[in-house]
């Protein structure tokens, strides 16, 4: 058992290491015909895909659909919109908020991270078709637990 538990620790740490970001960076270094390409972060490109979902929305609307503060989105819009991916405009009838649309480099950034998110989610439920449902939901009751441990403490 001691052994074991040494051996979830470490896949836990390295889990918990990933970020993904080297691999995202990997994915779009395919695409280096879209200026900025590289110097997005995970964040950027969570709120870019939250923009492709919610075309032409208020930062405020945005908010409802992910756990970044009011002040997150609105600084990494901003960064966004300097590095060319998203475009901010005022509509005709309301010259007080401010909306977010993609600009065409954000559009194809969008698709690339959806697309880079596809190629996972097959990578994963081909791993998964090894196991069965019940070591699967073995596995699952263990990671919310301790999910639960870290979240406490």
């Amino acid at each position: 058992m001691k052994n074991s538990y040494h051996l979830l620790i470490s896949e836990l740490n390295i889990f918990r290491q990933h970020s993904g970001e080297e691999n995202i960076h990997r994915y779009l270094t395919n695409y280096d015909q879209v200026p900025n390409s590289q110097q997005l972060n995970i964040s950027d490109l969570d709120v870019i895909t939250l923009i492709y979902h919610h075309d032409d929305s208020r930062i405020s609307d945005l908010l409802a659909h992910t756990t970044l503060t009011q002040g997150a989105v609105s600084k990494i819009a901003t960064r966004l919109t300097k590095l060319g991916f998203v475009s901010k405009s005022h509509h005709p009838n309301n010259k007080k908020e401010i909306y977010l649309t993609l600009t065409q480099f954000g559009k194809i950034i969008a698709t690339i991270h959806q697309q880079y998110h596809e190629d996972n989610d097959q990578a994963l439920q081909t791993v998964m078709s090894k196991y069965s449902n019940a070591e699967i939901m073995t596995f699952t009751s263990l990671l919310k637990e301790i999910n639960q441990i870290r979240q406490d403490h």
